[in-house]
């Protein structure tokens, strides 16, 4: 459980300022790795063996990391259509309904529950 302060409006005006750079900067980051995860070209006439495992070692870390980036933009739209249908639901654990703190909410926007709730 959360000792934490409910939000104040400006409190909440900020996050949501910071849901929307977190957005586009996901985006931007999504465009710019789409690139790397794509298939590996496997011509041994141009590379040797570990040239080629080294590619495809890299091409697995490049589509794990696309896939984090995109589960995290998943979590930022959602956490943008809370706070847009009804600010007060942008705030609350989704777990325990207590206050998540608003310096955990800086940090990470799109958080759905309170340091209590993610250590139990």
């Amino acid at each position: 459980m959360s000792t934490n302060d409910p939000l104040t409006d400006s409190e909440r005006i900020v996050l949501r300022a910071d849901l929307d750079t977190l957005l586009d900067s996901l985006r931007r980051l999504l465009d710019d790795e789409a690139g790397l995860a794509e298939t590996v070209d496997l011509d041994q006439s141009r590379m040797g063996r570990v040239s080629r495992i080294d590619a495809i070692q890299q091409q697995k870390m490049a589509q794990a990391t696309l896939r984090r980036h995109q589960q995290r933009l998943e979590r930022v739209e959602a956490a943008i259509e809370r706070y847009d249908e009804d600010p007060e639901e942008y705030g609350p654990c989704m777990r325990c309904g207590e206050p998540i703190g608003y310096r955990r909410l800086k940090a990470f926007p799109d958080v759905v529950v309170c340091v209590g709730c993610s250590r139990a």
